[in-house]
């Protein structure tokens, strides 16, 4: 079956996760596949909680490793190796055993994948955009206060708030 975008949500963490699926789901819970970048960005929000474990990638094992806090005895880290689709590596972490949801039908989800497809478009045409507007993109309390804008107008607020501080 072939991978189509989705848009994820996990409940430790307050953000939308941009991937794909193929609509697997194990014990009622998605299994998403992360290209690299949004793979980092999942590693760089869990480690900033202390909700179940650590994530970190291993360049020699071209791997994510997530060790899971709170065991009594010391366990091997679950390894999330890359699976290759059309070219591109995804890495499928937490798929199968993290309680993911495919968020991609809600509106406000929706509205992020369009956000970030559109502060991508702009960084193509050579507009500035930094790092921090896509992290906001993803932001569920951002988007649930942008979600009614028009998505270009959206993303120029965006643009304009991750310049300040």
């Amino acid at each position: 079956m072939p991978y189509t975008n989705a848009v994820f949500t996990i409940e430790a963490i307050a953000s939308y996760f941009h991937g794909y699926t193929d609509g697997t789901q194990r014990h009622g819970f998605a299994c998403p596949l992360y290209p690299f970048d949004e793979a980092q960005r999942l590693l760089a929000l869990n480690n900033a909680t202390d909700f179940c474990g650590h994530l970190r990638y291993d360049p020699d094992q071209d791997a994510f490793l997530f060790h899971e806090f709170g065991l009594d005895h010391p366990e091997p880290p679950a390894a999330y190796f890359p699976v290759i689709s059309h070219g591109q590596k995804l890495y499928p972490i937490g798929a199968g055993s993290w309680c993911w949801e495919d968020a991609s039908q809600k509106p406000a989800a929706h509205f992020s994948a369009q956000l970030v497809r559109e502060l991508a478009a702009m960084q193509l045409i050579g507009l500035p955009v930094p790092p921090r507007a896509f992290m906001l993109a993803c932001d569920v309390a951002e988007i649930e206060d942008l979600h009614s804008m028009k998505v270009a107008d959206a993303a120029d607020l965006i643009v304009q708030l991750a310049t300040q501080d």
